[in-house]
């Protein structure tokens, strides 16, 4: 029971932060934009019913605390993604004095974001069956999801074959790194991702790695 438990937990994010995380960090612009739209047209609306769901049935306190939580949570991506354009622009410029100093800030910003799955934690298990309850009636939606896009993406590839060979690198590439992933800790972070957001379209980026 403990094991389904996890799974329906877990399942709301496991198409919206692995699958659309491979396919929207192509390099071609036509199909991350046929993805996007199809995203923020037919996922966003239901992420953000799930999350009034959700909030709906926190206690005043617990959702005070979470909603102090994914602010912090949205300054650590914003830091993330300002140190990730420094590297990538210290690479460009093939400065490895400024790429070292660069890559110890990413520690710090690690440790940030495990210091709010302790605190994000206790909410989590106070409203343990609210959240089994939303990753029920998610379930149908995301298979869909899943299906539509992998449907995208073929359509694409049939009217570019070029296209191909980029996009099975991405995906192969995605998924040996996964293989480096403990299953447990995957499926913590993906709930914490969830509970975290704070309803914007930007649930569809990358986001904080940890």
């Amino acid at each position: 029971m403990k094991k389904h438990s996890i799974i329906i937990i877990t399942i709301i994010v496991t198409v919206v932060f692995q699958s659309f995380h491979v396919f929207a960090l192509l390099a071609q612009d036509r199909l991350k934009d046929k993805i996007s739209g199809y995203a923020e047209q037919n996922m966003l609306p239901k992420l953000s019913e799930w999350k009034s769901t959700l909030d709906n049935g926190l206690s005043t306190e617990d959702l005070s605390t979470l909603n102090a939580l994914r602010e912090k949570a949205s300054a650590l991506k914003i830091s993330r993604i300002q140190l990730t354009k420094d590297m990538l622009s210290a690479k460009d410029i093939d400065d490895e004095q400024i790429s070292e100093m660069l890559k110890k800030r990413i520690s710090p910003l690690k440790e940030s974001f495990k210091n709010l799955l302790i605190q994000l934690k206790p909410i989590a298990t106070n409203n343990k069956n609210l959240l089994i309850n939303i990753g029920k009636e998610a379930a149908p939606s995301l298979i869909e999801w899943k299906k539509s896009i992998k449907d995208l993406i073929k359509k694409e590839i049939d009217a570019n074959p070029d296209m191909k060979t980029e996009i099975e690198k991405s995906i192969k590439k995605f998924q040996i790194l996964q293989l480096f992933k403990d299953e447990q800790v995957k499926k913590k972070l993906a709930l914490a991702r969830f509970m975290l957001w704070n309803g914007n379209s930007e649930i569809f980026n990358n986001d904080v790695e940890e």
